[in-house]
């Protein structure tokens, strides 16, 4: 049996694949040649022992995680708004909702808000483990509870949304998703089969219906040909009448600036080969030296060369053009990375206060739409919750402050400009306005900060400033704890 692609994943499935790996910095898997790009040399037979080398020298600096625990911090300063009724509803389970101790607040953070920003596309499937109880007093003694559980985007191969039925409108009528799963073993003398399973929930007849599938492979685990399914199982829930999945998609946070982010990694890694390999004087002796001995080419020994011998020095290479555009190149990174908030940060005029609000303002729309897309998640699996404890028709009304969040967006067009060239040239403005940043944030090395800032001001170099812009932006995403991307495809 073939089972199919949604077109909407085929088209975006390898930008999931690089925003996934961008923001969880394998520095091994990035070290593939989609992410660190060939040099002409290493396309060459010969090339492959240069391209180990420059692997091992290269490392990559992962600005995706700066930008979205920048973002997630603004949205999530304070906790969401979670109503009484709810609080009630999962009881003891608000601090477990996904059966590995995660609070209800944590996976809002860690795991819808990061995915929204990261792929634009949260997914939860709601569970329940155990035997569903029949009466209260089956439900005192029986060992049954829902789980929330969040779906990699890479692993949502194919859907459908319900266009045609009003009262169901963009329901999803079914879905496969697919991942990996090992065999059951009873002892360590079994052997380990890694399987490829793809499930497929489906409404048949107003009933959910679970269909599982495994790909066939050849002895070697191998696929064969075009991928072939077997259907391997089959549940039929009678008493559910929608498939507890939900999800919302939007624009990843990562599309415009990922380009960027993969031109730093190598250029930086340009900077790093060409300082390991020739970043220190080397001295040669030309002429005829063939009755000497092996000497050491210090003062005396260089006054010792026979006549005709001259001596040649090859500097250090000089990495100052690459390191220039290092930093051009962060400045973009900001620059798109922020862009989100509409401030024209290369602008050489002073943003009229009309035009500084008219930017809050559409950073605001922005910011409340994605809030609006992660609160109709949550409230949608607290619902599914609901619905495995038998309360149909529950109504989850799960919130954020959206008056705190407009404050942190002040915050943070305060920051931006910063950056902006008339402010650069104003060293104590720009000094203030870090201090005041720096003093709204909940960091731990206030005082380290505020001293980096002193020195930046002191300083006439251009680039120690910009590494202290860069560094300031870091501390910003490490102030706060980082979220947790789904690391595989979930069952």
């Amino acid at each position: 049996m073939k089972l199919y692609e949604h077109p909407e994943y085929e088209e975006i499935k390898e930008d999931y694949e690089l925003w996934h790996e961008l923001y969880e910095g394998d520095q091994n898997e990035l070290k593939q040649s989609k992410y660190l790009w060939l040099h002409e040399l290493e396309t060459k037979p010969a090339g492959a022992g240069i391209r180990k080398l420059r692997e091992q020298r290269s490392s990559y600096t992962n600005w995706a995680e700066v930008l979205v625990s920048l973002w997630t911090s603004i949205l999530m300063r304070k906790d969401p708004i979670i109503p009484q009724e709810v609080m009630t509803l999962l009881g003891d389970l608000i601090n477990d909702v996904d059966g590995e101790d995660t609070s209800l607040t944590s996976f809002i953070r860690d795991q819808i808000v990061a995915n929204t920003f990261i792929y634009g596309k949260p997914i939860v499937k709601v569970d329940a483990l155990g035997e569903k109880p029949n009466s209260l007093a089956e439900e005192q003694d029986a060992i049954y509870r829902p789980f929330m559980q969040i779906i990699d985007p890479k692993s949502f191969k194919d859907w459908k949304l319900e266009k045609k039925d009003v009262k169901n409108l963009n329901k999803l009528q079914f879905c496969r998703l697919e991942y990996c799963e090992y065999s059951e073993r009873n002892d360590a003398t079994d052997p380990i089969e890694e399987m490829t399973i793809s499930k497929v929930y489906i409404m048949r007849e107003g009933k959910l219906n679970i269909d599982k599938y495994k790909l066939k492979t050849d002895d070697k685990g191998k696929s064969i040909g075009e991928p072939e399914w077997e259907l391997i199982d089959n549940k039929v829930i009678a008493d559910w009448d929608e498939i507890p999945i939900t999800f919302s998609e939007s624009i990843s946070w990562l599309r415009d600036v990922s380009p960027h982010i993969l031109k730093y990694y190598n250029t930086e890694s340009v900077i790093d080969n060409v300082t390991l390999m020739q970043g220190h004087q080397r001295i040669f002796v030309i002429g005829d030296v063939s009755n000497m001995e092996v000497i050491s080419l210090s003062e005396s020994g260089l006054n010792s060369l026979p006549t005709g011998a001259t001596i040649e020095v090859i500097a250090p290479t000089d990495t100052t053009g690459p390191e220039r555009r290092l930093q051009a190149i962060l400045g973009n990174i900001i620059r798109v990375g922020l862009n989100q908030l509409k401030l024209q940060i290369e602008g050489q005029a002073v943003e009229s206060a009309d035009t500084l609000q008219q930017v809050k303002d559409n950073t605001i729309g922005l910011i409340q739409a994605e809030l609006e897309n992660v609160e109709n998640v949550i409230n949608k699996a607290i619902e599914l919750w609901a619905k495995y404890k038998g309360q149909d028709g529950f109504k989850s009304e799960i919130a954020f402050d959206i008056e705190d969040v407009k404050d942190n967006i002040d915050q943070i067009v305060k920051l931006i400009m910063v950056f902006k060239d008339d402010v650069s040239r104003l060293p104590m403005v720009k000094e203030k306005l870090i201090n005041w940043f720096i003093n709204k944030m909940d960091f731990e090395d206030k005082d380290d900060l505020y001293k980096e800032v002193a020195d930046m001001v002191q300083s006439e170099d251009q680039s120690l400033i910009d590494s202290i812009n860069a560094k300031l932006l870091g501390d910003v995403a490490n102030g706060s704890e980082k979220p947790q991307a789904t690391q595989k495809p979930s069952k």
